[in-house]
């Protein structure tokens, strides 16, 4: 089944520091030498066009898209495979079968085989903390929490858990695992959790260390504006707030503050590192963006980006890829660059990036892309394009457009593209073909993830 869209198949930061400068390393075009247009076959099954945050979802709505698609959706269309959703705004939904779950407020742990989520009391007075099985949906552990918490961040096995709560001028945090509250500390500022730290001391199950992001000024008025902050380390034994080390020199501490926007972040479990996107506004770092990297051992990295990006400017995003050894970095204007993870961790040199290219163009298109890897390469989604990347070559070899706003994407063995937006997700080939469609939950908000179960 095919969709109205149009198929091309083609052949053929500035440093966290304020004393670094921008990288700006030679970029290489993409070959376009030869492209081939056709038009796909149509029908009369094309969705709302409108972007899912403009949607007035009701129950009635709901019900009538529903309805339409079950009478034009033909019977060879099958489930979308086992998935979890993320939404930017904290809540997760489960599909199996194709039947999506009541959205939970929680996270997916670093495993993606847990999912951690929270239930407050009527009276805001006791979270419930839940370790449920993606899989099944068992819950397998519970334990009850004085205090209204949200769940934050997780250790690399999903045994514990870190939630954040108001505190007097400031942030309580709260280490909890499977069997009950190991940690809580209040702070006058606000902090957010963002990974344990990989180092044990004694017998304890609890890691010695919790990452967190220290803001230095109050939440903006506009949600998307910039704020400045720094990165400390909360010493789980004692509650005190501690330096972070030089990633790449255990002999340094780092003692930054930095003025950015929060981009895009990924987690690469086997390499015990988080990669967040950032964009710097101070005055050596205007029109500049880096990476912020951090490593479970106790360290920070920001790497420079090259300008061929122009990330201070547009929409970018962030995708691992073989197996966790290389780290991808995309523009909105479609230059692509790559590092490799070892460099960053273990080079004799600071870590460049291997090679930037310019992998595709879409004049006037400045949607944020969103990004995806497995075996069958790279996928990119940009408002309501999706382009297939070959990772060696880095050249598109396959575009489509699609009836939806993509917020986020997923690609599977085969090449089959999961792209969620417009209030539902559906599964694409390369070709065009619509093999697996289903609605989000009426009310689910924005997705920043799809997690593909039983992958891992």
């Amino acid at each position: 089944m095919h969709r109205p869209l149009a198929i091309l198949s083609v052949l053929a930061l500035a440093a966290c520091g304020a004393d670094a400068a921008p990288s700006a390393a030679p970029s290489t075009p993409a070959s376009t030498a030869s492209v081939v247009e056709t038009v796909a076959t149509t029908d009369t099954t094309a969705g709302t066009s409108a972007p899912v945050e403009s949607v007035e979802s009701t129950a009635a709505a709901d019900q009538v898209a529903a309805t339409e698609t079950e009478k034009k959706t033909p019977s060879s269309i099958q489930p979308l495979p086992d998935i979890a959703v993320v939404s930017t705004d904290g809540r997760v939904t489960v599909a199996h079968g194709g039947a999506f779950t009541a959205p939970a407020r929680g996270l997916i742990a670093a495993d993606d085989r847990t999912l951690i989520s929270t239930v407050v009391s009527a009276d805001h007075a006791t979270t419930t903390v839940r370790w449920t099985a993606l899989a099944d949906g068992a819950v397998e552990d519970e334990v009850d929490l004085d205090g209204d918490l949200t769940a934050v961040a997780t250790g690399p096995t999903a045994q514990i858990v870190a939630l954040t709560g108001a505190a007097a001028g400031g942030t309580e945090i709260v280490i909890a695992a499977r069997d009950g509250e190991r940690f809580r500390h209040s702070y006058t500022s606000e902090l957010l959790p963002e990974g344990f730290s990989d180092i044990f001391v004694d017998s304890s199950d609890v890691p010695a260390g919790l990452f967190v992001i220290e803001y230095l000024d109050p939440p903006p008025a506009e949600a998307n504006a910039p704020r400045r902050y720094r990165v400390r380390v909360v010493d789980t034994t004692s509650g005190d707030l501690a330096l972070p080390l030089n990633l790449r020199n255990k002999g340094e501490t780092v003692d930054e503050e930095m003025l950015g926007f929060g981009r895009t972040h990924v987690l690469s479990p086997l390499n015990g590192l988080l990669f967040t996107l950032y964009r710097g506004l101070d005055e050596d770092e205007a029109g500049y963006a880096f990476v912020h990297t951090l490593g479970f051992v106790n360290g920070v990295w920001c790497l420079d980006l090259p300008l061929d990006l122009n990330l201070g400017e547009l929409p970018g995003s962030v995708v691992l890829a073989d197996r966790e050894s290389n780290l991808f970095v995309a523009s909105a204007n479609g230059y692509m660059t790559e590092f490799v993870v070892n460099d960053i961790q273990n080079g004799e040199d600071e870590p460049h990036p291997s090679r930037t290219a310019s992998v595709w163009t879409a004049p006037g298109n400045t949607a944020g892309p969103a990004l995806a890897s497995s075996d069958a390469g790279l996928l990119v989604g940009q408002g309501a394009d999706l382009r297939w990347i070959d990772e060696a070559s880095l050249k598109v070899t396959s575009t489509l457009s699609w009836d939806m706003s993509i917020e986020a994407v997923a690609l599977l063995p085969d090449g089959t593209a999961l792209a969620a937006g417009t209030r539902r997700v559906s599964a694409i080939t390369p070709t065009g073909d619509l093999v697996g469609e289903s609605y989000l939950p009426e009310g689910f908000g924005t997705v920043a993830r799809i997690v593909v179960l039983g992958e891992t």
